[in-house]
């Protein structure tokens, strides 16, 4: 073989990746000369960064060096793509080398790493149920949907005085949505907030809900 010109795929990347977790198997990268052959170098750094896709980062230590063969392994935890779930492809370069471009990786979402408000009343009416029904969505840290029922979420008030009733415990359909109907908010009139929780992963917030009078139950003397 004559001097390393290029860089070739030698395995490519799976078809599938997680968001957040490392690739696995783990892509590897063959030295060439500029006929093909492959050249037996070892100590060239090569590195790895996002050719297309719709957006999102590599981490882990994007660097590696070729082994006796010329080949460059990027283990799992060297290569971790966090973002919007898509379509991506991968580019690897070296000094003075060709470099090579990886074939597709259909992202997925990652793990479950909070809930997300997605539906919430603006008003409230004080002792009536909220003509809005609250929601929330289970993510992954890049903020992609993570499907899977049966997950608890939990709300509460977080902020102003009153009460909060109803059902304040609900579990996730099979979209990883978790719907809260029927929630009464019972106290003096100004805003409130509200906070939903699960185990294991971080919570949120609505923005603040402003509390109106509720329906007319007395009358009272404003002057004798």
């Amino acid at each position: 073989a004559g001097s390393a010109g290029r860089l070739a795929m030698f395995t490519q990347p799976p078809g599938t990746a997680q968001s957040g977790v490392g690739i696995s198997p783990p892509p590897v990268v063959q030295l060439q000369d500029n006929l093909g052959n492959p050249v037996a170098t070892s100590g060239v750094g090569i590195t790895a960064s996002i050719a297309s896709g719709p957006g999102g980062t590599l981490s882990g230590g994007t660097i590696a060096l070729t082994d006796v063969n010329g080949r460059a392994t990027f283990s799992p935890s060297n290569l971790i793509i966090t973002g919007p779930t898509g379509s991506y492809t991968l580019q690897f370069n070296g000094a003075s080398l060709t470099g090579v471009t990886s074939s597709a990786i259909s992202l997925t979402a990652g793990s479950a790493a909070r809930v997300f408000v997605t539906a919430q009343p603006a008003t409230a009416q004080s002792g009536v149920a909220f003509t809005t029904a609250p929601a929330v969505q289970v993510q992954d840290a890049a903020g992609n949907p993570v499907a899977g029922a049966g997950r608890s979420v939990i709300v509460s008030l977080l902020s102003g005085s009153g009460t909060l009733t109803g059902t304040l415990t609900q579990s996730t359909n099979a979209s990883g949505v978790a719907t809260f109907p029927g929630l009464v908010l019972t106290g003096t009139i100004g805003p409130r907030t509200l906070l939903f929780s699960s185990a294991s992963i971080a919570s949120d917030t609505t923005s603040a809900i402003t509390l109106t009078p509720g329906t007319a139950t007395a009358l009272e003397y404003v002057q004798q």
